[in-house]
């Protein structure tokens, strides 16, 4: 029962890890569309950064 208990344990710590490297690879798409639209707007607007 013992070993149930941590195989459910381990299997849980693992969802957790992917859902922070989700949630990280998240940040990091949002992050390089802030800076594409950054630099759109910068063309548009006719300032260069």
């Amino acid at each position: 029962m013992a070993d149930l208990f941590s195989n459910v344990k381990d299997a849980g710590y693992v969802a957790l890890g992917f859902a922070l490297l989700g949630i990280q690879q998240a940040q990091v798409q949002r992050r390089e569309l802030e800076k594409q639209l950054r630099r759109l707007m910068a063309e548009r607007c006719g300032e260069k950064r």
